[in-house]
């Protein structure tokens, strides 16, 4: 595996985007995002590949919600929040993605390509996805069973969570209409 070693913390977003400039330079076909706190299981790697192989799809998000398993669900709140986006995608874009928030993800060439030149900084997945469908990417979704955390302590919790999803919401939007009006 190749690593990349940041010389300072540029967040989730500069950290992803970083990778996905690594992997246009190095001529890949596909990048996998996997978060680093133990939730996702390298072994469904496989089927984030074979999904996008499958449904021709630009962008491939690993869903534990896509259909109901026996995994860590994350709290009430979180999956209150994980409701609105997809409720908010779905409205914007027509696109229904059951889990926007999941870090575990697949990209194809033209996802590369597109995230290379912008990916959001803060918390990036739903309004990732809302600037690919936006640009004309196709997002696919497969199902897997996602761990509880490992390590690390999730930024969203408590009423933060109630800005988070105020803060999100407004950068969909803004990256949804700012695509469009182009």
């Amino acid at each position: 595996i190749n690593v990349i070693d940041l010389p300072q913390n540029l967040g989730i977003g500069g950290a992803v985007q970083a990778g996905h400039k690594y992997a246009l330079k190095y001529g890949y076909d596909i990048d996998v995002q996997v978060d680093g706190d133990g939730q996702h299981d390298p072994a469904y790697i496989h089927d984030l590949i074979e999904e996008m192989e499958m449904s021709n799809s630009d962008l491939v998000i690993g869903s534990r919600f896509k259909v109901k398993t026996d995994g860590f669900q994350s709290t009430l709140m979180r999956r209150i929040g994980i409701m609105w986006f997809t409720f908010f995608l779905k409205l914007l874009t027509g696109k229904t993605v059951t889990d926007p928030t999941s870090g575990f993800r697949a990209s194809g060439k033209k996802a590369i390509k597109l995230f290379s030149q912008h990916y959001p900084i803060d918390y990036p997945e739903p309004e990732s996805i809302a600037y690919a469908l936006s640009n004309g990417l196709s997002v696919g979704e497969v199902s897997v069973i996602m761990k509880e955390r490992q390590g690390g302590v999730s930024s969203i919790g408590g009423f933060s969570s109630v800005y988070y999803m105020i803060k999100v919401t407004l950068s969909v939007a803004i990256s949804w209409f700012s695509s469009h009006s182009k």
